[in-house]
């Protein structure tokens, strides 16, 4: 680094001396930190609370004034991607919730999301309904892993897609490539591809291990995302807000040889899945008893 225009070198500078910065630099490992530290205080000081799972989700409590006192009647929510907001409430607080962020920082107010951080979302007022998909990052994911023309898959993992102890690859080359597509394909299994969850945390295990079936098994994947790009979640904003929550796990599988069983959750709401998971137990179930 050298020092900005307009200060000139001090003569009693040397190795011994340093320029202390009271500002971040953009580009710097501090500078994203700083940043969101920066942002959260502003969002703090306007009655905003970081959720205590999620530090960049926000949610302040809106209050009505009569004289019977204060009273709770909505939420407003507020999401946090590095400078991109995404911002939930209600018609009557909407405008202003926008306008208190937009005096402390210079925004632009894009309206009604369309697409964020890779995902779709499409409305229907008719209806009530909300789906979000990723079309776009499905197509290009297969591009980028260079299985454009390869043939369309219609399920997430084959049946038979035997992926046992065997020779290891450690070519250079297939060692980037497959900790890049696993790396691409955590993100739509963890927003709006609940179906690819076990196959993503199957192959991410073997990301330093990994096989000619294991290639062969995350192929056949991303193939099938760019079979199905359309495909996503729906909320039906007319179904009963009831949740219900499913778990379930295999015993022993012989696929590995290690036996351990793969445990499998997906809580729904309003018709859709709004939290999911698979993950590889740590000991050996003895019995289904015991899962």
């Amino acid at each position: 680094m050298e020092l900005p225009p307009g200060y000139e070198p001090l003569t009693y500078l040397c190795k011994d001396y340093v320029m202390h910065l009271h500002k971040a630099v953009y580009g710097l490992k501090q500078a994203p930190r700083a940043w969101n530290i920066t942002y959260s205080d502003s969002l703090r000081s306007l009655g905003y609370l970081p959720s205590p799972i999620e530090p960049c989700s926000f949610r302040r409590e809106e209050y009505s004034h009569s004289h019977e006192g204060e009273k709770i009647t909505g939420y407003t929510y507020v999401c946090l991607y590095v400078d991109d907001l995404l911002i939930c409430a209600s018609d009557e607080v909407l405008d202003n919730a926008k306008s208190e962020i937009m005096v402390l920082f210079s925004s632009r107010d894009l309206g009604e999301v369309k697409h964020y951080m890779g995902m779709k979302f499409d409305y229907n007022c008719w209806t009530q309904t909300l789906k979000i998909s990723m079309p776009d990052y499905c197509r290009n994911l297969a591009q980028r892993c260079g299985l454009e023309n390869a043939a369309p898959k219609r399920d997430p993992i084959s049946a038979t897609h035997g992926m046992k102890p065997g020779p290891k690859v450690f070519d250079s080359v297939s060692l980037g490539w497959y900790a890049t597509a696993i790396g691409a394909l955590l993100w739509p299994a963890l927003t709006c591809h609940p179906e690819i969850a076990y196959t993503v945390s199957y192959l991410a295990s073997a990301n330093h291990c990994f096989t000619p079936q294991h290639l062969s098994t995350i192929k056949h994947l991303i193939c099938y995302l760019k079979a199905t790009p359309d495909q996503g979640i729906t909320y039906d904003g007319c179904c009963n807000f009831i949740e219900y929550t499913f778990a379930d796990a295999n015993w022993g599988p012989e696929s590995d040889g290690q036996r351990k069983s793969q445990s499998g959750y997906v809580t729904m709401l309003a018709g859709g899945a709004v939290s999911w998971g698979s993950k590889r137990q740590k000991s050996v179930a003895l019995s289904t008893k015991v899962l």
